[in-house]
């Protein structure tokens, strides 16, 4: 009898470690698509500036212009390093330096960006409301900040006055 019950428990193991590979064949390709999906899901490449970083970059280039025009001359006299030329070049590079980005990495990221206006889209519009906050953050009303631009239906900004 214990020799039956050998054989019995053998079959039963033959049976079972079939199923297992049965299995193993089916859910392993299955792994396989899954990660190939997930891993080949649309991106920034690499070599160019990421979605976060080109908002925070974009974020400070715009905040320092609007810094190099705020207490701008009329233009009738140039101020030696005062001029306005002189105030956004100065600010761009400091911002550039702040993120430790190069001129052309941020210019080739830029037009990267421009032939994938979908995500230079989304970064603005993520620039615009981090722009607002810290506009109602210093006292600004936001009925302030909506009479002056808005986006239209087809992301066009649209001055109102």
């Amino acid at each position: 009898t214990m020799g039956k019950k050998r054989r019995r428990m053998g079959k039963k193991r033959l049976r079972m470690n079939k199923k297992v590979r049965t299995y193993c064949n089916l859910l392993f390709p299955a792994i396989v698509v899954i990660m190939l999906v997930i891993s080949c899901k649309p991106g920034v490449p690499n070599e160019y500036i990421q979605p976060d970083e080109m908002e925070a970059i974009l974020y400070d280039y715009h905040f320092s212009q609007a810094l190099a025009y705020r207490n701008m001359d009329d233009g009738n006299r140039i101020q030696d390093l005062q001029t306005p030329m002189y105030k956004r070049n100065l600010y761009y590079q400091a911002v550039l330096k702040k993120h430790g980005v190069t001129e052309a990495e941020f210019d080739s990221s830029l037009v990267y960006y421009y032939s994938h206006s979908e995500d230079l889209y989304k970064i603005y519009k993520r620039v615009s409301e981090r722009m607002e906050k810290t506009a109602i953050g210093v006292g600004a009303k936001a009925s302030d900040i909506d009479k002056y631009s808005q986006l239209n239906e087809n992301g066009c900004l649209l001055y109102t006055f």
